[in-house]
């Protein structure tokens, strides 16, 4: 299946003009909230927070499945003499390969950011480890008003309040958000320094 799923998005990736992706409107509500250091930013895709976050002072790891799309954020970086590093990998393996093509297993970062992606359930538990005790990590999705109103797939949309309870964080911000007529919901977390972690 991961696979399948690389193959898709390497496609898609490929079929892109070269340009370099703008900061979605989510932006400002995760910027508030992050601390000082480093950043992963989960489904990073071709760089639409990466490349923000690394301009504005952030040390920033971008992960992806499609390797494509990190060719593409590694050439916009480049352009603008910003430094990022990138991880290929799978969230459901955690079996990642840096710029050098060599397999590096992920370490902890003070904060965590993922846009426009929804992790299934088996893969929080993955990522909450990869986030520092007291580290920082904001959400921003799409939820069910997206499907509701724009057909958007279900599968991909969170409920109402559905990350509420995730185990090992603190809630600090839930709010819904509608960004240019799509609707989204935006959490922020602070790890807590418990090793008790279940998925929701």
């Amino acid at each position: 299946m991961s696979d399948d799923i690389r193959k898709k998005w390497d496609q898609r990736f490929t079929n892109k003009k070269p340009i370099a992706p703008t900061p979605p409107p989510f932006t400002g509500f995760m910027q508030p909230f992050l601390k000082p250091g480093s950043l992963l930013d989960i489904a990073c895709g071709d760089g639409a927070l990466s490349l923000y976050f690394a301009q504005n002072g952030w040390q920033v790891t971008g992960l992806d499945i499609s390797a494509v799309a990190l060719d593409r954020m590694k050439s916009f970086a480049n352009d603008a003499n910003l430094k990022l590093h990138t991880l290929c990998c799978d969230l459901s393996e955690l079996s990642c390969h840096n710029q050098a093509g060599l397999t590096e297993q992920p370490t902890q970062y003070n904060n965590i950011v993922i846009g426009r992606y929804k992790p299934d359930i088996e893969q929080w538990q993955s990522i909450i480890s990869l986030l520092q005790d007291g580290g920082i990590l904001c959400i921003s999705t799409f939820n069910e008003l997206q499907h509701l109103e724009h057909n958007f797939s279900k599968r991909f949309c969170l409920e109402e309040n559905e990350l509420r309870m995730l185990k090992g964080l603190k809630l600090i911000q839930y709010q819904r958000s509608v960004y240019n007529g799509d609707h989204f919901d935006n959490y922020c977390f602070q790890k807590q320094p418990t090793q008790s972690i279940v998925t929701p």
